[in-house]
């Protein structure tokens, strides 16, 4: 009898199935077990007993293609011949770094004296492998994580860079950051809590530094370069320890032909609302209606709305687009505004206003629509008739009456009308020639200001390159250059995010070239702010002198305009 029981046990080891001790039950389960790259796994382990006070000691695999999440666990009861069933599952969240088909070991437990052993668990990663190895005993770990590597153009990939330690930070370290070549990009608040991983059977203090949401403005392979972190365990005693984070690598794809009519480049999973479809209005007067975007993707690619075309009983004028903003301050979604003026009374449909957008979700074209509007319209006078009445003359036809000459009256008409006809030219001429005089003294004042502004700029720079490099000096530098910047401008930009800043100096005639050198000089100049000052001269001589390359450079500019 002790023969078929050892064959039976061969048995179910061989097909890969739980192993079942007299008194415990293990078991191992992935999902989903195909995940694209930087995808996220449950690995899942359940260990069942009789009167299991506690989850015994396990020996885990090595997450090296992974990182590794904060794990939870669970337990269940349940009645069992007698005796009362206790199962524990421990979850843990697995982040997949490397490409390839990945063979996890199974996991071991000793209980009571007897070892036991899950299945092997495999794992298939599509995607090129976006991390280095890390070498075992590393106490200070730094990686660059993406959403995705493979994208098309305008859709949004989440960037991350997360330290992995094993001590505690007494000072803050040093930070190279990452530049983003080729993508517009969007700050975001960085997770504030510090996690757990696991890492070559290690466990690490998680740190999330920088967060950012790209979008990719044309296809081929961009690169996002490597990032650094330096710090000294016993300052400044000890040598420093770097960390850098290999570059990455995401392969973006130009949108499918062919494009759809009335596409303009709108890239994401949105939704298109109304607030309402019933509206009131009156004959003539204008009717705003507002629109709001919201989902998942590249908001700022949405810039308009398919209208319908205008005819005898409406005119659609296009208003404004502002972001929506929700309770946490974050941009949620986008609100287009339309001005729809009734032609005629009595009620009629609208049809609806649509939106073509690119979903990389379901990889294709789809075009979003609202519900028709239905418009109830009283009568009204028009604008034009309104502004005739009122600018008519009080004058009654002329002829002849009680002794009046006809020649008499309509000379005295006719004088009364050329007067008139002359005063109002004067005044044409002289309020055309008074908003001239004041246009040329405010283009010119503004040169003068602006040309005060970048020299007091330059001067400042000058000064803070040769004092004492610390904190004050980075934000000294950065109002300088603001204040250059909105001089020019003519708009105050400090309060601007990135987004909106790029796009306020794209539309006001900003060259492609500085717009990047502008977004990477705030962008460092946010991410200094991690850093203790004396440990980063070299860092902040950097800002300085790519603070005085971007005066220099608008310089130009100013004088051009």
């Amino acid at each position: 009898m002790r023969l078929p029981n050892r064959m039976a046990i061969l048995v179910m080891s061989l097909l890969a199935i739980p192993i079942w001790g007299s008194d415990l039950q293990l078991k191992v389960s992935a999902q989903p077990t195909v995940v694209k790259l930087g995808g996220t796994i449950t690995y899942r382990i359940s260990i069942s007993g009789p009167d299991l006070q506690k989850t015994p000691a396990l020996q885990l695999p090595a997450f090296t293609s992974f990182t590794v999440g904060e794990s939870s666990e669970e337990t269940t009861f349940k009645p069992a011949g007698g005796a009362l069933q206790i199962t524990r599952t421990r979850t843990i969240p697995l982040t997949a770094i490397r490409g390839g088909v990945i063979k996890l070991s199974p996991v071991e437990v000793r209980y009571k004296g007897k070892l036991y052993k899950s299945e092997a668990v495999t794992i298939e990663v599509k995607g090129d492998s976006a991390a280095t190895d890390d070498a075992p005993g590393t106490d200070l770990i730094v990686r660059s994580e993406v959403s995705a590597t493979q994208v098309v153009v305008g859709q949004a990939v989440d960037y991350r860079l997360n330290i992995y330690r094993q001590f505690t930070f007494k000072e803050t370290p040093t930070l190279r950051p990452p530049m983003f070549q080729g993508f517009f990009q969007t700050v975001l608040p960085v997770t504030k809590s510090i996690k757990k991983a696991m890492i070559n059977g290690k466990v690490y203090y998680v740190t999330e530094v920088i967060h950012r949401r790209l979008y990719p403005a044309q296809p081929g392979v961009l690169t996002i370069n490597d990032a650094a972190i330096t710090y000294r365990l016993t300052p400044p005693i000890s040598p420093a320890i770097t960390a850098e984070a290999a570059p990455i690598s995401i392969r973006v794809m130009a949108l499918p032909d062919p494009k759809p009519n009335g596409f303009r480049g709108a890239v994401g999973d949105f939704n298109l609302s109304v607030s309402t479809t019933a509206f009131k209005g009156t004959q003539f007067a204008p009717l705003s209606i507002s629109f709001l975007v919201s989902g998942e993707g590249n908001l700022n690619s949405v810039t308009e709305l398919g209208v319908p075309a205008s005819n005898s009983q409406f005119k659609v004028i296009k208003g404004s687009v502002v972001d929506h903003k929700g309770s946490d301050g974050q941009v949620n979604g986008r609100r287009l505004t339309y001005v729809v003026i009734p032609q005629m009374a009595g009620h009629f449909t609208c049809p609806p206003f649509t939106l073509s957008v690119y979903s990389p979700r379901e990889r294709r074209y789809k075009v979003l629509s609202t519900a028709p509007l239905h418009i109830h319209v009283k009568a009204g006078k028009s604008a034009v008739a309104i502004l005739d009445n009122a600018t008519q003359l009080p004058l009654r036809p002329l002829r002849p009456d009680g002794g009046n000459s006809p020649s008499t009256n309509s000379g005295m008409a006719i004088f009364i009308l050329e007067l008139l006809f002359g005063v109002n030219i004067l005044l044409l001429v002289a309020a055309a020639g008074m908003r001239v005089r004041r246009d040329y003294r405010r283009r010119h004042q503004s040169r003068r200001d602006w040309a005060s502004a970048t020299d007091h700029a330059l001067d400042q720079l000058a000064r803070l390159s040769k004092g004492e490099l610390n904190s004050d000096t980075i934000g000294q530098a950065t109002s300088a250059v603001t204040r250059c910047l909105s001089a020019k401008l003519r708009h105050p930009i400090d309060g601007l995010q990135t987004t909106a800043l790029i796009d306020f100096l794209a539309t006001h005639g900003v060259s492609p070239d500085l717009i990047r050198l502008i977004a990477e000089w705030r962008v460092l100049s946010e991410t200094l702010e991690f850093s203790p000052a004396e440990l980063r001269i070299n860092e902040i001589r950097d800002f300085i002198t790519r603070s005085v390359s971007i005066v220099e450079t608008t310089r130009t500019l100013g004088r051009s305009q």
